[in-house]
């Protein structure tokens, strides 16, 4: 938004002098103001990073398997994930959005408004648990939720939730809760290998956890 603004201030001051209109210093002043607040946001003498995602998809296509699986949460993160990871590796997004080439939030209102509000945890979880009692290793892309073994599932009703109404967050944090209860009791080992890195955009700044063993 900053950097648009930037630019569009400049137009109307370029038109403005070319027009032969004296320019407002008041347009001169915020226009300066925009450009100080940019230069003083810069990190190590640039801008922050908008993403991590290069890295992510790096440690993906290093490191997984073809026995493996990789769960992405929240399911919007896959969006940039599916541009920059080789189409060979595939993951599932939980909750699951099938079409993942733009922000399909009418797919994600549809786990949302399901009758079986578990579902998607469900559904994550038995492929974490194919991959696991195989051998395989599960890689999930996203923030960790803090879980303990035999915690019951969130309470949290096919929205709008009496609660938490249509507040979609909350629904991601349950199906997320839900996934993390079950390896918290049937995984031998989480590992956090990509943490969030300094000095990226925090809206899309993933860590990557990698889950092994299985203990039935």
């Amino acid at each position: 938004m900053l950097i648009a603004s930037v630019c569009l201030l400049s137009e109307l001051a370029i038109r403005s002098v070319r027009s032969g209109v004296k320019v407002r210093a008041g347009w001169a002043s915020l226009a300066l103001v925009c450009v100080g607040i940019m230069i003083g946001d810069g990190r190590m003498g640039g801008f922050p990073r908008m993403s991590n995602v290069r890295d992510v998809a790096a440690v993906l296509e290093k490191s997984a398997g073809p026995a493996d699986v990789v769960l992405v949460y929240p399911w919007h993160y896959g969006i940039s994930l599916r541009r920059y990871l080789k189409p060979s590796l595939s993951f599932q997004t939980l909750p699951e959005i099938a079409d993942q080439r733009t922000h399909r939030y009418d797919l994600a209102k549809a786990a949302m408004i399901g009758p079986d509000q578990q579902a998607p945890a469900r559904q994550a979880a038995a492929l974490a648990q194919k991959a696991l009692a195989a051998g395989g290793v599960v890689w999930f892309v996203g923030p960790k939720h803090a879980a303990n073994a035999g915690e019951p599932p969130p309470d949290i009703s096919p929205a709008p939730d009496p609660k938490y109404g249509w507040n979609e967050t909350k629904y991601y944090a349950a199906y997320a809760q839900g996934f993390w209860t079950f390896i918290a009791e049937h995984a031998s080992e989480v590992e956090l290998v990509l943490k969030p890195s300094a000095g990226t955009n925090p809206q899309e700044n993933m860590p990557v956890f990698r889950i092994r063993g299985w203990r039935g």
